[in-house]
C-alpha cells in the first residue's frame, strides 16, 4: 500500500465504507492464506496480496 491508494475491492468484495472495510477485515483475521486487494493507484488498478486481518491502516470513507 502507498499513500493515496484507494482501496476498491478486498478479498474480491467491493468496499461501501471504511466501516464495511473494517468488518470484512475482522472477518478473515486468522485466515491462512493471503487475500487480495484491489486499489487504484494514480489512474492505474493495482492487484495487491496482504496478510488476511487488519492491514495497520488509517482508511475513511470517500464522499
Amino acid at each position: 500500500m502507498r499513500d493515496g491508494d484507494i482501496i476498491v475491492r478486498y478479498d474480491g468484495q467491493d468496499i461501501e465504507s471504511a466501516e464495511g472495510f473494517e468488518e470484512m477485515t475482522i472477518a478473515t483475521e486468522g485466515r491462512g492464506e493471503p487475500i487480495t486487494l484491489v486499489v487504484i493507484r494514480d489512474d492505474d488498478v493495482v492487484q495487491l496480496k496482504a496478510s488476511p486481518g487488519r492491514l495497520g491502516l488509517v482508511v475513511y470513507t470517500i464522499p
